[in-house]
């Protein structure tokens, strides 16, 4: 049996940064430094060590315009403005791949991802199995029998790795079609002009059929139907420009990457850049799990310490009392996720025996953009800690009942009569399962999914613990449901 082949990890930094910022709602440092995308990016980038444990793995990052905007100068011109709350990350983003000694590599002129392309075609060609790791599923064009993309499905650790045989199966297309697949149906993310008419399944259809766009063209005569034949015909210089704004450039020159000498010179983190930059970032779970040392035996296990959640418990503080300020919470993936509908007797009585079970539960709230008032509640996820997670469906995009945002402002303001009365002290009995029927018609959609929150979340011998609780109480408040 062959030795297994070394193994090269390439991580697109700027994608990942873009998509922990969104996974995750804000962090601050109590000095107001915003920390959601960074610490998204540093869990990831453990998880990748961790898991992978590659034997070379480099950093690309974006280094503004590049010839594609040279080419086209509505490239991208459709993104929004980047916000500074992750703006004022990216330095932070840099400063923790420094810290772990991982090589950056960019060129000006090109981007993140064609610096990835060549370094993976070098990799391959030197003899290494090759790991993308990218939130942008442009790369998946690269993907080889050598070399796989990982990308993000939701936040930045719920990952799934495309190789050749995952990518037509998602696309009905070998990876090397993919960027003639955008030339024909066009790109929104990156304003990438497409044939009018012609969409993902079109598109799909005639690469199918003919193989790459510049056959696809040439072969226009033979196109049914017509609308289609004549937008082909009609739009080869733009189908042209397309490809060449999709395809992913593999000859990027990158005089100083020498891949064999960087697995020759491995280097340790410097873990006391590490510690720094964890405490200033107010990190405080994983400051405490880094080594004594600045120069640990093993940073496997040191890696694997930083993960371990084992003795982990998201609920504690530092200082034994309220914790004030943003705690740092490690993204765990539920064992057992469990969809609860309020029709469902056997599931909603599971969720109750599982809940009160528990010592404490953690809430999460499924809602929509806006404030407390105009948030609008989807959802609630229980975790009881033993590994199960409990999403209680409330109704798509629902708003507050009945008396609407005024209503739900002045209740807001003044005492609830939900909340519960009598000392702090007080043991009271846990309060009823609520009526399982369906709702009536004139309670509206989510009434039963209320009716079983309210029952939790205002039931004091259940202990509950929110990232946001002063924001979550408001929204629920809103909902009726006084937590």
């Amino acid at each position: 049996m062959p030795d297994a082949l070394k193994k090269l990890v390439l991580i697109d930094g700027n994608s990942l940064l873009y998509r922990g910022f969104f996974a995750m709602r804000a962090l601050t440092t109590s000095a107001g430094q915003h920390t959601n995308a960074v610490y998204s990016f540093t869990m990831m980038l453990l998880t990748l060590l961790q898991d992978q444990k590659p034997d070379v793995i480099l950093c690309a990052w974006d280094m503004g315009k590049t010839f594609r905007h040279a080419e086209y100068a509505e490239y991208k011109g459709t993104r929004k403005t980047t916000p500074p709350e992750l703006t004022e990350q990216a330095p932070l983003a840099r400063e923790l791949v420094q810290a772990f000694r991982i090589p950056t590599v960019t060129a000006p002129g090109f981007e993140a991802d064609d610096i990835i392309g060549t370094l993976a075609k070098q990799g391959e060609e030197t003899g290494y199995e090759v790991i993308i790791v990218s939130g942008d599923l442009d790369a998946l064009q690269l993907v080889t029998s050598h070399v796989r993309v990982m990308t993000t499905v939701k936040g930045v650790t719920d990952t799934v790795i495309y190789d050749e045989a995952k990518v037509e199966e998602r696309y009905g297309l070998k990876p090397d079609q993919l960027a003639d697949y955008r030339a024909l149906k066009g790109d929104t993310s990156d304003n990438i002009p497409g044939v009018p008419g012609v969409g993902e399944k079109t598109a799909a259809t005639l690469l199918q059929e003919y193989g790459t766009a510049e056959n696809v063209f040439a072969n226009a005569a033979s196109i049914k139907p017509p609308r289609i034949q004549a937008a082909i015909a009609a739009n080869e210089a733009q189908i042209t420009l397309s490809k060449r704004l999709a395809v992913i450039v593999r000859d990027v020159p990158l005089p100083d990457v020498d891949l064999p000498a960087l697995d020759a010179e491995r280097v340790e983190p410097d873990w006391q850049a590490v510690r720094d930059l964890f405490e200033r970032l107010e990190f405080r779970t994983l400051v405490r799990r880094l080594p004594k040392t600045d120069q640990p035996d093993n940073v496997v296990k040191t890696v694997d310490d930083l993960l371990d959640a084992d003795d982990y418990d998201p609920f504690a503080t530092d200082a034994g009392g309220i914790e004030s300020k943003p705690v740092a919470v490690r993204e765990l993936v539920a064992a057992n996720w469990q969809t609860v509908e309020a029709g469902d007797d056997a599931s909603v009585q599971t969720m109750m025996d599982a809940v009160r079970r528990a010592n404490r539960v953690g809430v999460h709230l499924d809602v929509t953009e806006g404030g407390v008032l105009d948030a609008k509640l989807r959802g609630v996820a229980l975790a009881t800690g033993g590994g199960d997670v409990f999403y209680v469906e409330v109704g798509e995009a629902l708003p507050a009942p009945s008396e609407g945002r005024e209503g739900a402002k002045a209740e807001q303001v003044g005492s609830p009569p939900s909340l519960p009365q009598g000392s702090l002290f007080d043991e009271p009995d846990h309060a009823p399962i609520p009526s399982l029927a369906p709702p009536s018609p004139s309670e509206g959609e989510g009434a039963g999914g209320r009716a079983i929150l309210k029952t939790i979340h205002e039931d004091p011998k259940i202990r509950k613990v929110c990232h946001d609780q002063k924001t979550d109480a408001g929204i629920l408040l809103c909902h009726r449901i006084a937590l």
